[in-house]
């Protein structure tokens, strides 16, 4: 399991790197973002290729960045840890695509500031799945959607800009994953901890990505609630 969400964190990387350039990511081999030069399938083993090859590219011999084999290594801990929390497969299958997704979306709002509608689509469309097979009734799959993702939206219409439409749109969505009870409380982990980020960051940052702080909230409730 490991192995597998390892090589799976490798196309994460993938994701993380061309969704933002608005590269497509089915086709085309991975190549360094400094020299563009094609990377052959030995340099692309998870974790081990980096420090085999001393962090830097093989061919420019610039450094690349410490994100990758962090990614690499979360994804197959992640892996791992779902497949021995949630024993029945498919739904350990479904949750990790949410973490996995979430991975990615953090960091490319780490990057950019941004949450790309085609992963809020994806996890959508996982969400449904979820809810369709595990899922409880109507009522309590709208008040999971609805009890943080409208107070973020009424927030806003008070304090403009005070959250992105992105992050509204995705707590709408992993409400089709937990309760409110468990969407309640990721929020407060993720106000939580995004405060003291914000209060370590203060005058650095103009805008603090909330994914991030989201995705730990939506972690913390999978694994420990």
């Amino acid at each position: 399991m490991f192995i597998v969400g390892s090589i799976i964190g490798s196309f994460m990387n993938v994701l993380i790197y061309r969704i933002p350039k608005n590269i497509g990511f089915i086709k085309g081999r991975s190549y360094c973002p400094s020299c563009h030069h094609m990377i052959a399938w030995y340099d692309l083993i998870p974790f081990v290729s980096y420090l085999f090859l001393k962090g830097k590219c093989r061919h420019c011999h610039q450094k690349i960045s410490i994100s990758y084999p962090i990614i690499e290594l979360l994804a197959g801990v992640l892996l791992v840890g779902i497949t021995y929390c949630y024993p029945r497969r498919l739904e350990a299958l479904l949750l990790y695509l949410l973490i996995a997704t979430l991975v990615v979306m953090s960091k490319i709002d780490m990057d950019t500031n941004q949450v790309y509608h085609c992963l809020l689509l994806w996890l959508c469309m996982i969400g449904i799945v979820y809810q369709f097979i595990y899922g409880t009734s109507f009522k309590e799959c709208l008040q999971s959607m609805l009890c943080v993702s409208l107070f973020l939206w009424i927030v806003t219409k008070i304090v403009p800009d005070s959250f992105g439409m992105g992050d509204i749109y995705l707590y709408g969505i992993i409400g089709l994953f937990l309760s409110w009870q468990d969407c309640v409380l990721s929020f407060y982990i993720a106000v939580l901890t995004g405060s003291v980020y914000g209060l370590l960051k203060m005058g650095q940052e103009k805008q603090i990505p909330f994914v991030p702080f989201i995705s730990l909230g939506v972690l913390v409730c999978l694994f420990l609630v």
